[in-house]
């Protein structure tokens, strides 16, 4: 990714070029690039975010610039993308903040076919904080990197469910003061990365590991 100016305003777009630093093309001429960029596990496509809207995928070559999801525009949106590991398929999540201090913010999870078979679906869509605040859901959408499962803080509770929804289970025993809750896949046990603001341990970080069950195919 490199900054390219037009006109006055700055934009990010996205370049191909050689390994010698010759023949660099433009990919992105219209559209301005944002963070995550993330490359699918085969390395041959590249997912991304435009104006904190907008989803788009382009082929490692350059070639079929899609965009796979279109949003309208929210307060501090916010998105995390990961990719199944088939390469064709994405899981993504875009938080927004309520527009005015008692108004709710929204917790989003999508799924998006990028073979255009199946287009992008809506999986949740949650209310969070507001006042009074909104206790669907207390935490973003949490993302493991094979995109299979999504965790998040509800009720107090760490819970987790698989990418389409289904199967949805509270992990912690007993309730807490979670702000954070990390997902990532190792072998057939889940690591959650847990930040704590309990009265007893203020900000504490800890690990815990709880045997996975199987997961469904999406």
């Amino acid at each position: 990714m490199a900054l390219q100016r037009r006109g006055s305003e700055p934009r990010n777009s996205l370049f191909a070029l050689n390994a010698n630093g010759s023949s660099r093309r433009e990919l992105t001429p219209n559209i301005d690039v944002s963070a995550p960029l993330v490359w699918s596990p085969n390395g041959q496509q590249l997912a991304f975010v435009s104006g904190d809207t907008d989803i788009y995928t382009l082929n490692a070559d350059g070639s079929r610039l899609t965009k796979q999801f279109a949003g309208d525009s929210c307060k501090a949106a916010n998105f995390a993308t990961a990719w199944f590991s088939n390469s064709q398929k994405l899981v993504f999540a875009r938080s927004c903040d309520g527009f005015t201090s008692d108004a709710p913010g929204s917790q989003s999870l999508y799924t998006s076919d990028t073979s255009g078979i199946q287009g992008t679906k809506l999986v949740r869509n949650l209310e969070v904080g507001g006042y009074p605040p909104k206790t669907e859901i207390s935490s973003e959408f949490y993302l493991s990197p094979d995109g299979q499962q999504v965790a998040f803080v509800k009720d107090k509770n760490i819970y987790k469910m698989n990418a389409d929804g289904s199967g949805m289970t509270k992990l912690t025993k007993s309730p807490g003061e979670y702000v954070s809750a990390e997902v990532s896949l190792f072998g057939r046990q889940i690591a959650q990365k847990l930040l704590s603001c309990s009265a007893l341990i203020p900000n504490s970080k800890f690990t815990q590991l709880i045997p996975m069950e199987p997961t469904s195919k999406i």
